[in-house]
């Protein structure tokens, strides 16, 4: 557990195998630890697939660039691929070392809210890289928060970023497809139908507040709601980067 960090007192605290939560003892931000080791999968980016989906996902050929598989994505309208180089998280210090060192990671129990913001600008006329719909406002990991939606992916990397500058035991980036596959990995071992389940998360009505969907492993949000900036590229020139999960409609 990283200093400054303590488990929640809860019921839902969780436990190795079934997620167990962490608060931070100053902002109150949670997190959700990921186990990699014993278990069946390993630290890896997967293509999750079912039979009646639009665009169906396969592994495919190895890409040099990269050092990483090219997931395909294949309907009657299109076909694209992603890939993605491991990232570092220092000089010298990549995801998968700090992997193998502590035997998983953490991951934001929700989705990122804000709080505190007085001014919404909602017309983003000169395609600023670092554009927010928030003039202002704080990022936090709570239940019950606003969505920060409306955002680019430039900003969403600064802000995963910004969280605990002054806590040398964390290094916080924006969530990579490894993170975020191997996640929904070990959700699967709870919750198979989780990946191919369109019922599960927020994917129609309207846009929900943080930690409204239902909880598998105790991880909230991954499904629907809004879409997910992640560091994966994506060969697609109008698409040049990839966002996850999904959205509400």
């Amino acid at each position: 557990m990283p200093n400054g960090f303590s488990s929640i007192t809860t019921e839902d605290q969780g436990t190795k195998e079934t997620g167990f939560v962490i608060k931070n003892d100053t902002d109150g931000n949670e997190f959700v630890w990921v186990p990699v080791e014993d278990m069946e999968y390993t630290y890896d980016r997967y293509a999750f697939s079912k039979e009646d989906w639009n665009g169906k996902q396969s592994k495919e050929k190895y890409d040099s660039v990269t050092n990483s598989y090219k997931i395909m994505v294949n309907s009657n309208s299109y076909s694209y691929y992603f890939t993605e180089k491991i990232q570092k998280i220092r000089e010298g210090i990549t995801e998968l070392d700090s992997v193998k060192k502590y035997g998983g990671f953490y991951i934001g129990r929700y989705e990122v809210g804000i709080t505190d913001y007085t001014n919404v600008n909602t017309d983003n006329i000169n395609n600023d890289i670092k554009w927010t719909a928030y003039i202002d406002g704080t990022a936090v990991i709570q239940k019950g928060k606003d969505v920060w939606n409306r955002i680019t992916r430039n900003k969403a990397i600064e802000i995963a970023e910004n969280f605990y500058l002054d806590n040398d035991a964390i290094i916080s980036k924006l969530c990579s497809s490894y993170a975020w596959d191997t996640t929904l990995k070990f959700i699967e071992t709870k919750n198979s139908a989780y990946t191919t389940n369109s019922t599960v998360g927020n994917y129609s009505g309207a846009l929900k507040k943080t930690g409204q969907t239902i909880a598998v492993n105790n991880i909230y949000d991954i499904g629907g709601n809004v879409w997910e900036w992640t560091t994966e590229g994506n060969n697609n020139p109008d698409l040049e980067y990839t966002n996850r999960g999904g959205r509400f409609l």
